[in-house]
């Protein structure tokens, strides 16, 4: 009954914001003064998708937790509207608020922060700009998106239905050379049901370098982090640690032949507990075009694990990151403790994008367990147990079916390896799902 009562009020909460679109003129922005230097504009945008699963973490245990599901079809639905005031170009104040609701979900940890969030604010903050020359200084404070690069390391996870955020300051300069941001924030902590707060064990900050044209480009970072309690290879301790990092880049055109490159690159280190932290992690796609409409690529990433027994800690910590584009589809690898050869491609068939994509994970440690997208460790090293960790296949299909509407397919298949089979339940895992959106 309880599913039924939330399907039934995420569906309805859906039908009270699609009127909204049809209501308004295309133009969002209007104007207050006469001049139209102050001006107030409004938006929203709404997502339902439905996912299913089969051998959900590789099947159920050999005594099942009573109520819990391993095989299951469920819905997720995210509704969110902002409005943005802009005083001249000098001072602009932002609110964006969200709903994301489930239809019940029964899978191990049930409606968890990530798919469930009532009602909260995603985003509420206040923006000085300030021209000097060429350049621009925006001094923003409050509750903000933070997206950094590929988001490999820090992202909103747009993918979960609740999102990521985070609550601090930013100070950034942008030029004819690029942008320099640096900034201090704590990530926010989804409370579901009450109001959301930021989280005070938990802490980022850093500064961000980066220098874009048109065919590449190139990142330069140092992230600092704080937890306070903090879980690496089956260890719990306080963790503080410096990620330094680069990114470069080149894009191809789209055309026959053409070319694109990326690679990045960090180090870590800093403590956790008593013991020093030295940690590395690499991420890396090179792809090219057959023809203007396809695209194959060959990929690889890898996030150091804990070999040491000399008193130092060799995990990576992942920070806050969007894994999903990266590591698999069906979310089951963070960027800890892992290594993963892809190959893929795309074409785009009259106006439908099709994607493959193949991946091969091994541990990069023997001496370190598997770590889930959550950054959770979710089996243990064990002894003597094998490195292979499993294959999947994903298929993803897109298509624009309006321009505000767009319609995603996919299906994500796991075939375990000789370590899961070697440390507990290694079924075949299947997930597919529906996602249909709309913005306004």
């Amino acid at each position: 009954m309880d599913a039924f009562i939330r399907c039934r009020r995420a569906l309805l909460l859906l039908a009270l914001a699609a009127p909204v679109a049809s209501a308004q003129t295309p133009a969002h922005r209007y104007p207050v003064t006469s001049d139209g230097s102050t001006a107030v504009s409004f938006g929203a945008s709404a997502r339902v998708r439905g996912e299913g699963w089969s051998n959900f973490a590789f099947g159920p245990p050999a005594s099942p937790p009573a109520g819990v599901e391993y095989d299951q079809v469920y819905g997720l639905l995210r509704v969110m509207a902002h409005a943005r005031l802009d005083v001249g170009q000098r001072l602009t104040l932002f609110l964006q608020a969200k709903s994301a609701l489930t239809s019940g979900r029964e899978l191990p940890g049930g409606d968890r922060p990530s798919d469930e969030d009532q009602f909260d604010i995603q985003q509420a903050y206040a923006k000085v700009t300030l021209p000097v020359g060429a350049w621009r200084i925006a001094l923003s404070g409050g509750r903000e998106d933070l997206t950094f690069g590929r988001e490999r390391l820090v992202g909103p996870l747009d993918w979960v239905n609740a999102r990521r955020t985070f609550q601090g300051a930013n100070l950034v300069v942008t030029g004819p050379a690029g942008s320099a941001r640096l900034f201090w924030a704590h990530p926010v902590q989804n409370r579901q049901q009450t109001w959301n707060i930021p989280d005070s064990t938990r802490e980022l900050f850093g500064l961000y370098l980066a220098r874009e044209r048109t065919r590449y480009g190139a990142d330069a970072y140092w992230l600092g982090a704080r937890s306070d309690a903090a879980r690496f290879n089956s260890t719990s301790a306080p963790d503080r640690r410096n990620t330094v990092g680069a990114r470069v880049f080149s894009r191809g055109p789209a055309r026959r032949g053409a070319f694109d490159v990326e690679v990045e690159a960090a180090y870590q280190f800093g403590d956790f507990g008593a013991a020093d932290v030295a940690a590395v992690m690499v991420g890396s796609q090179a792809g090219w075009r057959p023809t203007a409409a396809t695209r194959m690529y060959l990929g690889f990433d890898y996030g150091s694990g804990d070999d040491s027994t000399t008193g130092k800690l060799g995990t990576f910590n992942q920070l806050y990151p969007t894994g999903h584009p990266h590591l698999g589809f069906a979310d089951v690898h963070g960027r800890q403790n892992v290594a993963d050869l892809s190959v893929g491609g795309s074409a785009v068939v009259r106006g439908t994008t099709v994607l493959a994509d193949v991946h091969n994970f091994w541990r990069a440690s023997t001496q370190d367990g598997l770590y889930g997208a959550d950054g959770s460790q979710s089996r243990a090293a064990g002894s003597g147990l094998s490195s292979r960790v499993g294959t999947e296949l994903d298929l993803t299909v897109r298509r624009v079916l309006r321009p505000s509407v767009p319609l995603a397919v996919g299906y994500s298949l796991y075939l375990p390896g000789a370590f899961l089979e070697q440390s507990g339940t290694s079924e075949t895992l299947q997930f597919a799902y529906v996602q249909l959106g709309w913005t306004w």
